[in-house]
């Protein structure tokens, strides 16, 4: 072997290993987001939820942010869908606040849940999955400003949001709540240990960071199975949320409720809190 192929040869190495430790180790990666997903069709049965409020529902809207960050101009639909810009952020929290909109966090959400009556004053639930830094340094700071509150799901054993960043922002009046200890397909987990882990654990987990008692949970890729919906009471869980259209919910679909997604657009947006999607 030539002295110029040895060079590329150990080059090549330690560019692989490079490449292992950054897949590998993201606890050490600030930036880590998980891959964008497809949106999938809410757990069972669901009629139209446009129009008219179902009979035996309450109405919160429950609102799902990902990436609070310039929008990108390149990738798909749905990826460039998970972001809303920061300036468009704060104008849809400004028009909640202009427009007499409480916001609630999960422990008040189940309260009105189980009251099965809607609440006097027009609520929502604010949400954010993966704890992206832009959660933290654009739509915390609008939050704070408007004292206003939301929830944030956080993944426990690889947030790019610091420790010390998630109990500056529950002194704040903000929450954390669990996205599972390392963001996997609930569905295809396999083995007691690991489900066991990724919902269990990362409760504690979370709760030792902020001194929270987490009552909800987000599930990755917005998907879950029955397996997961009934060991979820047994590890403290009063509610479990997907993905999906509808801004009416039930006390009895209590760990498999819609979210609905928001976009960087303020006419969706309305539509969002007022109707669904």
């Amino acid at each position: 072997m030539t002295k110029r192929y040895k060079i590329f040869f150990s080059f090549g190495i330690l560019l692989s290993l490079g490449f292992l430790c950054f897949y590998f180790f993201p606890k050490n990666r600030e930036s880590y987001s998980p891959l964008p997903y497809e949106f999938v069709a809410e757990f069972g049965d669901e009629k139209e939820v446009l129009g008219a409020q179902p009979e035996g529902t309450v109405k919160v809207p429950v609102l799902m942010y990902h990436n609070i960050a310039a929008v990108p101009t390149k990738g798909s639909a749905s990826y460039r869908g998970l972001f809303v810009s920061p300036s468009m952020f704060a104008q849809q929290m400004k028009y909640l606040k202009d427009n007499g909109y409480k916001t609630l966090t999960p422990t008040e959400f189940v309260a009105i849940l189980k009251s099965g009556k809607n609440p006097k004053q027009k609520s929502v639930l604010i949400t954010f999955d993966d704890g992206s830094r832009g959660q933290y340094l654009y739509a915390y700071p609008v939050l704070k400003k408007y004292k206003m509150t939301a929830t944030f799901y956080i993944i426990a054993d690889r947030s790019p949001i610091k420790k010390k960043e998630l109990r500056e922002m529950v002194k704040n009046g903000m929450v954390v709540d669990s996205h599972t200890s390392t963001h996997r397909d609930l569905k295809k987990l396999k083995g007691d240990k690991n489900f066991k882990y990724e919902l269990k654990t990362s409760k504690k987990t979370l709760e030792g960071i902020t001194g929270q008692t987490i009552v909800s949970i987000a599930y990755p890729g917005c998907v879950a199975d029955k397996r997961t919906l009934d060991v979820l009471k047994g590890y403290g869980y009063q509610v479990g949320f997907s993905c999906g259209r509808s801004i009416y919910h039930k006390y009895a679909n209590r760990y498999y409720l819609s979210r609905v997604h928001i976009y960087s657009n303020m006419d969706s947006f309305k539509r969002a809190i007022t109707k669904g999607l």
